[in-house]
């Protein structure tokens, strides 16, 4: 879930896209506070990062963090229903459905365990 843009394996992460492609192979690798390190990082950079948000998101959710993920992924769908990936509609309404979804299995969760 990353641009062509990022930098290769490797390279010193420096744009929000690096950060993000970073983020995301801490995440593969089960590493996830590294992962929410990388994605919080790359809002740093770029505060309204569908991408970063949603990795954030993720990366939260593997924590156990169900509210701060929970806030990540509504922020997804506020940025995408504010038209801030219109370069790529399908990517947004896909990253949307996903959030949604994901919102729905946390607050499931969290019932679950009430």
């Amino acid at each position: 879930m990353t641009s062509d843009n990022a930098a290769p394996t490797g390279e010193t992460p420096s744009t929000a896209d690096d950060f993000v492609a970073r983020g995301w192979r801490n995440h593969m690798n089960g590493e996830h506070a590294d992962s929410e390190a990388n994605f919080r990082k790359a809002l740093e950079i770029n505060s309204q990062s569908v991408e970063a948000y949603y990795g954030l998101a993720m990366a939260l959710k593997s924590q156990d963090q169900f509210q701060p993920a929970l806030k990540a992924f509504e922020k997804v769908v506020g940025l995408v229903n504010a038209d801030q990936m219109k370069e790529n509609p399908v990517r947004a309404s896909m990253l949307r459905n996903l959030a949604i979804t994901q919102t729905a299995f946390i607050q499931k969760r969290m019932e679950s365990n009430s």
